[in-house]
């Protein structure tokens, strides 16, 4: 938290003047304040959020997932507390959930929900399709299992049957947002779902890592990142780990930002086509 400032303690420590706090900061929430000039990251919405409780409220579901690392969260999200009493300003949104024993920690100064905790927060609360973006992310961190055990000392929360369903879809083996879509956007239209971060050993001795795919036919699906389209390197590169994996009778779809985005269905279809040619080629 430090770039952020509580505007009382600031003057009356003499860190900062009224005139330089009013120049050079702008207000976050109420006596919280952030630099000029400083980006404002979920990571720091949930900080400044958890400065405005005075220490007496814990950082909870994107905001806690932010804290705990995901990248991929917007900073105009409201950020996200538990405390007893719901009264927040605009930008925060409070639960008066109960936490149990275990379910929060101290991290950078921050009391946050644990990766297992915010799981099940996400999960009862956040659209599906979303909350599985999310929750990916977290699964590399805890397991299952243990949040179910969450769940278990909660039986009469809101939501524990959505979670249920968000937990089915989830893969902790997603290695970006973009490739959490593409399975999602697989498995909605009904495919089997691909197992992801495939190993396959090359002629050459050296592992090749497939974002996801089934085994049995030998179709893998890949997202491509930009860098996968604009370096001439990684292009050529790209090629020769494309001309590969298919000499060692596997058949690649490769998927671009532009396409999940704008052309789900013909994505679809060409993942659906390499399916059907593997099993008739059986």
């Amino acid at each position: 938290m430090g770039n952020l400032v509580t505007g009382s303690t600031a003057i009356a420590s003499g860190l900062l003047t009224r005139h330089e706090l009013r120049t050079g900061y702008r207000r976050i929430y109420r006596n919280v304040y952030l630099p000029i000039g400083v980006e404002l990251t979920a990571t720091i919405r949930a900080e400044a959020a958890f400065l405005w409780s005075d220490g007496s409220a814990v950082v909870c579901g994107a905001s806690a997932a932010a804290v705990h690392g995901n990248p991929w969260i917007s900073a105009d999200r409201p950020a996200e507390l538990i405390r007893e009493w719901r009264s927040a300003p605009t930008g925060i949104i409070v639960y008066a959930d109960t936490l149990c024993s275990g379910e929060s920690t101290m991290l950078g100064g921050v009391q946050v929900t644990t990766h297992a905790r915010t799981v099940f927060d996400i999960g009862r609360r956040v659209h599906t399709s979303r909350a599985v973006e999310l929750i990916d992310v977290l699964l590399r961190n805890c397991s299952m299992s243990e949040v179910r055990e969450v769940a278990s000392r909660h039986r009469g929360a809101r939501g524990i049957r959505r979670l249920m369903n968000v937990l089915s879809l989830a893969d902790p083996g997603a290695e970006s947002v973009q490739e959490t879509r593409l399975r999602m956007c697989l498995v909605g239209a009904g495919l089997p779902r691909p197992e992801t971060q495939i190993e396959l050993c090359g002629p050459d001795g050296r592992t090749i890592r497939l974002d996801m795919g089934w085994r049995e036919q030998r179709v893998a699906a890949e997202f491509d990142g930009a860098q996968h389209w604009g370096d001439s390197v990684q292009h050529r590169r790209d090629i020769e780990r494309q001309e590969t994996i298919a000499a060692m009778g596997w058949r690649l779809v490769r998927v671009s930002r532009d396409q999940l985005i704008n052309q789900p269905l013909a994505v679809v279809h060409r993942v659906r086509a390499a399916l059907s040619a593997a099993s008739r080629a059986a």
